[in-house]
């Protein structure tokens, strides 16, 4: 099972792109160095089955059949039970998979494993998405009640005036997503003090003055992103420029 889920219309959805996606996008993006980087930050690992029948007890099981890392203290889970286990050892590919605690349940063949700790490119676009759904007024309705994001949305219009298919998810919004993402990956534009650095045009203590400029403060979302999601969205008037907004979590 993916961390990332990227169902449009899906009940447990909690982003707008895959990693996959973001990383076509930013492909064509020359100021993408960070979120480069991101690629060596583990975890991430996916897709593994356990090789081979395992009773309880036992500390280590052999794994085949999926990619990536598995990096010391990343978290999972088998699908047979609900046990957290923690890796203790770093490993790639097939192989032992070594880990804490020891089994508290046998595990069988080809039962999978499901990573739990997300790496930075997942947070990113996850945090991105839920940035999205509460700062963001989108436009038309929500193709049904029971998708969790909030979009894909009925009554969508392109640039040209024609409706966005009202079940998948409109460019523009990926690629805000895969944009907004990036610059999260360098870092967190939400604790960011309204009065610090670009805010700040003067100042006083006793004899020193200050004076906050509101048209300096940095955006959690920037102008050339709203840009991109002008015919789709537009910012809620409480997350102006000014006003404190607090760092929200999807749970």
């Amino acid at each position: 099972m993916s961390i990332v889920i990227a169902d449009p219309l899906g009940t447990t959805s909690n982003s707008y792109v895959t990693v996959a996606r973001a990383d076509e996008i930013l492909r064509l993006h020359p100021y993408t160095d960070t979120w480069d980087l991101t690629a060596t930050a583990l975890p991430n690992a996916d897709g593994y089955l356990v090789n081979g029948a395992v009773s309880a007890g036992a500390s280590a099981v052999a794994i085949d059949g999926g990619s990536g890392t598995w990096s010391v203290g990343t978290e999972f889970s088998f699908a047979g039970h609900t046990t957290t286990y923690t890796v203790s050892e770093a490993q790639e590919g097939a192989g032992s998979l070594s880990f804490a605690p020891a089994l508290t349940t046998d595990v069988a063949d080809d039962e999978a494993l499901t990573r739990i700790t997300p790496n930075k490119k997942e947070q990113c676009v996850i945090w991105t998405t839920t940035l999205f759904d509460r700062m963001l007024i989108y436009y038309g309705t929500k193709k049904t009640l029971e998708q969790r994001l909030r979009a894909p949305r009925y009554g969508m219009l392109d640039p040209d005036g024609n409706l966005y298919d009202d079940e998948t998810i409109p460019e523009p919004l990926e690629e805000a997503t895969a944009y907004m993402a990036s610059l999260l990956a360098e870092k967190d534009r939400t604790a960011i003090p309204a009065a610090l650095g670009l805010g700040v045009s003067h100042a006083q203590l006793g004899p020193m003055e200050a004076r906050i400029d509101a048209a300096q403060q940095e955006e959690i979302i920037p102008d050339y992103i709203l840009s991109i999601l002008s015919n789709i969205a537009r910012l809620e008037p409480e997350a102006q420029v000014g006003t404190r907004v607090l760092g929200l979590f999807r749970s």
